[in-house]
């Protein structure tokens, strides 16, 4: 294990990261996901590059957002920005199943490619803008954005279950933070509970 893997896990555990979410980053090597030329950021804060102007989120960031993520193991995810695929393949180890969208078809193509070499079989890949989701995927148990929204993601809430959870960064670069909303019960179908967590700093959502 490199130093930086070792500082990785034991921040994790310092910041409070559930154990299961621990032991599903620890099955899966970074090196299986991004170029080794990069070799020296694996694990850190910094952010690495994966093809068509788009980078990697910081480990740490998406640690804290899939541990906020708390649903059962029988869950239903959406997820918006599969990137080089790698939160996938961590989700996949939490989840039941998983619907991953990525808005370059040929970054979603890679993670594909990357999951089944992995023989991950528990997630369905689509390409294109999330603004185009049909309501062919069905509602799920709950929606993760890896990609900073400028305000609340309402246009998401048709696909997400009463009592479902949807977790995302908001806010302008640099002055981001971790974002949970619960979709209440009620009559009315838009009702929702907010929360504030920690600061981050992700790309901006297309279209947000």
């Amino acid at each position: 294990m490199t130093k930086n893997e070792k500082e990785f896990f034991s921040l994790l555990k310092e910041e409070g990261i559930r154990p299961e979410v621990i032991e599903a980053f620890k099955k899966y090597n970074q090196d299986l996901f991004f170029d080794k030329i990069f070799s020296g950021y694996f694990y850190s804060d910094e952010t690495i590059s994966i093809g068509n102007g788009e980078k990697a989120d910081p480990s740490i960031a998406l640690a804290k957002m899939i541990n906020y993520f708390a649903l059962n193991k029988k869950s239903r995810v959406l997820e918006i920005g599969t990137g080089s695929g790698y939160s996938t393949a961590v989700m996949s180890r939490l989840f039941d199943e998983i619907v991953t969208v990525e808005y370059h078809e040929e970054l979603a193509g890679l993670a594909k490619e990357r999951l089944n070499k992995l023989k991950i079989n528990n997630v369905k890949f689509l390409a294109g803008d999330i603004f185009a989701l049909d309501g062919l995927t069905g509602k799920f148990d709950g929606i993760i954005i890896f990609a900073a929204c400028s305000n609340r993601p309402l246009f998401l809430m048709p696909y997400l279950k009463e009592k479902g959870l949807m977790v995302f960064p908001m806010g302008p670069v640099f002055q981001q933070q971790i974002i949970i909303m619960i979709h209440e019960p009620g009559a009315n179908k838009s009702m929702y509970r907010i929360s504030f967590h920690d600061l981050c700093n992700f790309t901006l959502l297309r279209g947000m």
